[in-house]
């Protein structure tokens, strides 16, 4: 994956203390997920698997549009001293931010695009499109995939790198850009801050307390607690 430093910048995707390289931006495309898809015959198990399945089929009741989610976590931009950047192996921001500050960030980046933080149906979604995408490219049975991703990211790190799935498993593993599933990375780096559906409330993914990591753990967030997690940013389009 090239650096920003390396990316040609198109000026519709850089504010004032704000970088997205192009290329950077990807389409989570919810108009390709089908009611008829085979992952989505499975009748869930645990509580994650039931989330998630109603979010898509809510999505699709709804007729959700795409939107666009950047491939990397952000990172400080430290040359500016303020803001953030999208570029691959940087130390992810979350050295301790309000939920606000990244509410704030992202909706003075791209505010033509409606960037933002995502909804908690958007986050399950687009977990939607890794299940799918386990099932029809990579031959995984359906059960396998919705357990992989809702249950236990431990199984679905091992079966992709052949090694465990923590947040403190090296150095290297914090970098952006690490891990790549489907073309997206950082699933597994830090916690994601999202918002309700009605953009009233955080809440936090891939909470890693208890020592276990999990993309489709959900909590709600205290909007006056600093949590060592980032902003989960989405725009409209690209």
């Amino acid at each position: 994956m090239s650096n920003a430093t390396e990316v040609k910048q198109d000026n519709d995707f850089t504010t004032t203390g704000v970088e997205i390289p192009e290329g950077f931006l990807r389409e989570v495309k919810v108009d390709q997920i089908s009611l008829k898809d085979s992952f989505l015959k499975y009748e869930p198990k645990t509580g994650n698997q039931k989330r998630v399945k109603m979010s898509i089929l809510r999505a699709k009741k709804t007729k959700m549009k795409n939107f666009y989610h950047a491939i990397v976590d952000p990172s400080y931009n430290f040359f500016t001293k303020e803001g953030i950047l999208f570029e691959a192996s940087k130390v992810p921001a979350f050295f301790g931010e309000l939920p606000d500050w990244w509410d704030t960030t992202f909706k003075n980046l791209l505010p033509n695009k409606e960037g933002r933080i995502g909804s908690k149906t958007q986050y399950d979604v687009f977990l939607g499109t890794i299940i799918k995408f386990l099932v029809e490219e990579k031959g995984y049975k359906i059960s396998e995939a919705w357990y992989m991703v809702c249950d236990n990211n431990d199984y679905l790190v091992k079966q992709f790198f052949g090694t465990k799935c923590s947040l403190i498993n090296s150095f290297q593993a914090y970098l952006t850009g690490s891990k790549p599933i489907d073309g997206w990375c950082d699933l597994f780096n830090t916690a994601k801050i999202l918002k309700t559906d009605n953009g009233e409330d955080f809440l936090i993914a891939v909470n890693s307390g208890n020592g276990k990591v999990c993309v489709a753990d959900i909590v709600r967030l205290d909007p006056e607690k600093i949590t060592r997690g980032i902003g989960w940013f989405v725009v409209n389009k690209k």
